[in-house]
């Protein structure tokens, strides 16, 4: 669930390998990454816990058709009327100045959509930690932005719109996935700027070039 706003080719094969080679869908750098968002997990929730939220259903593995996932928890009390989806997020300070400056990136949006369809929750509440918090707060003084460098809370709203369009995209995933189609890419590797620096197809990506065969629907 956590890549489905990621470019539809990366998605692909991705999964194409994971298949192939029996192991979970990843990419370089996640056992890392991964240990990091734990640690700023478990920071978090001691510190919502202390506020007066109650974790619930933590590291729970959550299951959409074709699409499996886990969410870090769910919380309920407070000023919550009902139990919502938790995900807490670290961020470095190139990360944090773009989550205050635009808001809540399309791959973000997407996972927590998908959470909240399979657990049936009207909310998700997001909290963001900075990596670096002076690094952070320096960062954010440069290119005068009002976010508070600290955690910085976000309530997300489920649409049903939304996720009928991430189903369809869904489907068209795992039919290119199971018959080993070649999608159309949404990044342009050519740029040689994020994402594409970031993802581990980028040269072979570049070697096919283009393709206009089949479009993945756009999220």
């Amino acid at each position: 669930m956590s890549g489905l706003g990621k470019c539809a080719r990366q998605q692909v094969w991705g999964l194409q390998e994971a298949k192939d080679e029996e192991v979970e869908a990843d990419t370089p750098g996640a056992p890392w990454q991964n240990l990091m968002g734990y640690a700023g997990q478990a920071i978090v929730a001691k510190i919502v816990v202390d506020m007066g939220y109650t974790i619930t259903d933590q590291e729970k593995p959550v299951y959409l058709p074709g699409i499996p996932g886990h969410i870090d928890g769910k919380l309920s009390g407070l000023d919550l009327d009902s139990p919502v989806i938790w995900d807490n997020k670290v961020r470095n300070q190139f990360a944090y100045y773009h989550l205050a400056k635009d808001g809540i990136d399309k791959v973000t949006r997407v996972q927590q959509q998908c959470y909240m369809a399979a657990e049936k929750c009207l909310y998700s509440m997001l909290t963001f930690v900075p990596f670096d918090l002076s690094g952070t707060r320096s960062h954010l003084n440069r290119w005068k932005s009002e976010a508070n460098p600290q955690i910085m809370r976000v309530m997300l709203p489920y649409s049903e719109e939304e996720h009928e369009t991430i189903e369809k995209r869904t489907q068209m995933i795992q039919i290119a996935v199971d018959n080993r189609i070649t999608v159309t890419r949404e990044e342009d590797p050519e740029k040689g700027e994020f994402p594409c620096t970031w993802c581990p197809f980028m040269k072979r990506c570049l070697a096919t070039g283009q393709t206009t065969d089949f479009m993945v629907t756009p999220i």
